[in-house]
């Protein structure tokens, strides 16, 4: 496939595309050709396909117990998660919720939402290092049934950009990551409760090559 914003398979790790991918729910074929397909062999455990989700697009829906494991050689800084996804159904303030997670504590690059007022919430370290988006009255609330291209960027400053506008920024930490959880933590806990449509993890990109990626996402699931 040709990969968003004219990527190549050299500027990505792997990339997860519902789209792509087709029905299939193992593995969740990396499209990039990069070989890294991300599997769950327990059919309890697999996302479910379904389509016409995010602008006509298809999409994996996810919430307990549904996970996706893949180990990678070590990646270090700078580099970029791109999310399509949405929520379903009440978000619970007692709970939180992870989105993408790295393979262990160590190796984390964690996206999601955290209980206490409900907000985004980012973490690239091995434990206790987090920065948050704004409080839930404000427009940085994840909302339910809403579509987010959500660009996670893993830098010198790290930052999280939602449909175009910035959520966070600060100091997430600066582990290198050694793979990825998708639709929970890295160790199985905090489930998305909603549907992916794209995740990809791409490397080094510059401000315009960001952008691009951002641009046709948001033109292809949002507008």
């Amino acid at each position: 496939m040709t990969l968003p914003g004219g990527l190549t398979p050299a500027d990505v790790v792997a990339w997860y595309e519902a789209s792509q991918g087709g029905t299939q729910v193992n593995p969740l074929p990396d499209v990039s050709g990069n070989g890294m397909d991300i599997t769950q062999a327990d059919p309890n455990k697999q996302a479910v396909y379904q389509t016409g989700v995010f602008n006509g697009q298809p999409a994996y829906v996810f919430g307990a117990p549904r996970v996706y494991r893949r180990q990678w050689p070590s990646v270090s800084e700078p580099f970029t998660l791109f999310l399509v996804t949405d929520t379903q159904g009440p978000l619970n303030i007692g709970l939180s919720y992870c989105l993408v997670s790295g393979w262990n504590g160590a190796g984390k690059h964690a996206v999601g939402i955290r209980s206490n007022g409900i907000q985004w919430v980012m973490e690239q370290a091995g434990e206790g290092q987090h920065i948050y988006s704004g409080k839930r009255d404000t427009a940085a609330y994840p909302q339910i049934n809403t579509t987010y291209v959500l660009q996670a960027e893993f830098e010198n400053v790290d930052r999280l950009v939602k449909n175009g506008s910035q959520v966070i920024t600060g100091d997430a930490g600066h582990n290198p990551t050694t793979g990825i959880t998708l639709g929970a933590r890295e160790n199985e806990e905090r489930h998305w409760p909603g549907r992916i449509a794209v995740c990809g993890v791409a490397l080094a990109l510059t401000s315009t090559q960001k952008d691009a990626v951002r641009a046709e996402l948001l033109a292809t699931y949002v507008s």
